[in-house]
């Protein structure tokens, strides 16, 4: 395992073998089968999106942040190989969407319903082929590729990928088809409580019944388990949380666009002439960066003492 820094995002690079022998028929995968990437978004329409941010910044420039980071997305993850990139928005057809992201993309309505109902919807109708799916927000371009092409690794080897954002809640998820259940996995509500990142390890320390083990795993010890957080993987590391219990690998925790105070944060990782340590501008945020390169100088960082404010609601993919 080797860990890599970019621009103050960490990675940890763990080696997946492709060889599934050791799991049973009905979550053994092909190792080329591909594991999409579904990317949650909402339509940008002022006052539908970043909402928060918008409290500083207004309605039309969080609706133009909210387009620059769809953009630039869908530029940084559409060429991961093995992992085709869809996107789930909320509109009938692709239509609406082609001006934004500029270019042609496999696309899904995403319904009806609580995020939880098309979460769980889209998860349990895979595009065809898949071994598993993937599903991440528009708000978090920044994300090194590499740690979604990770994940496709963990997910075709028939575990389970989550990535924790730092605030609670989580902004990757990933399940191999046919092995967690669904409907505990992505509830109709609670998607807005802090207790979202608990109650996804606690479901993904319980897989259903001879997905991967013989035996049934006692309802309390993976309840404690997870309850406790005795066993709960860190960055980089496997659940062990007790026999029958399937490994899933949790990525580090990563800073998603929400707040104002995320916008400052980004900049300072981002633009080549903020912070003590700067990093060389990513090429691939062609729109994001200079948006919030002008947003700054528009609006300021943060008042002295500000700081971060506590979330009032945890993070999932966004397209809620």
């Amino acid at each position: 395992m080797s860990t890599e820094s970019h621009c103050g995002f960490s990675t940890e690079t763990l080696v997946v073998t492709e060889d599934s022998t050791s799991l049973p028929e009905s979550v053994r995968h092909l190792p080329g089968a591909p594991i999409p990437i579904l990317l949650f978004a909402k339509f940008p329409l002022p006052g539908r999106v970043k909402t928060r941010v918008a409290r500083t910044i207004g309605e039309t420039d969080a609706t133009r942040l909210a387009s620059a980071l769809l953009y630039d997305s869908v530029t940084r993850f559409s060429a991961i190989e093995g992992a085709p990139l869809w996107l789930f928005g909320d509109t009938s057809t692709f239509d609406p969407f082609r001006p934004i992201v500029g270019r042609e993309i496999s696309y899904r309505d995403q319904g009806e319903g609580s995020l939880g109902d098309r979460l769980r919807r889209a998860f349990a109708d895979p595009p065809e082929g898949a071994a598993g799916v993937i599903a991440i927000g528009a708000d978090a371009p920044h994300l090194d590729p590499a740690v979604l092409a990770e994940a496709a690794a963990v997910v075709r080897s028939g575990r389970a990928a989550l990535g924790p954002a730092q605030d609670g809640g989580f902004y990757l998820i990933g399940v191999p088809c046919g092995a967690f259940d669904l409907g505990a996995l992505f509830p109709e509500t609670g998607w807005g409580e802090a207790e979202v990142l608990a109650h996804t390890r606690k479901v993904l320390g319980k897989p259903l019944r001879g997905a991967f083990s013989s035996g049934e795993v006692p309802a309390s010890q993976g309840e404690a388990a997870a309850s406790s957080g005795e066993g709960v993987p860190q960055a980089g590391e496997r659940s062990t949380a007790g026999p029958g219990i399937p490994p899933w690998h949790e990525f580090p925790p990563v800073r998603d666009i929400d707040e104002w105070s995320d916008v400052v944060e980004l900049a300072r990782l981002i633009l080549p002439d903020r912070g003590e340590d700067p990093c060389p501008l990513p090429t691939e945020l062609l729109r994001t960066a200079p948006l919030v390169a002008e947003l700054l100088a528009r609006f300021g960082p943060l008042d002295p003492g500000e700081g971060a404010p506590g979330r009032a609601e945890a993070d999932s993919p966004e397209g809620a």
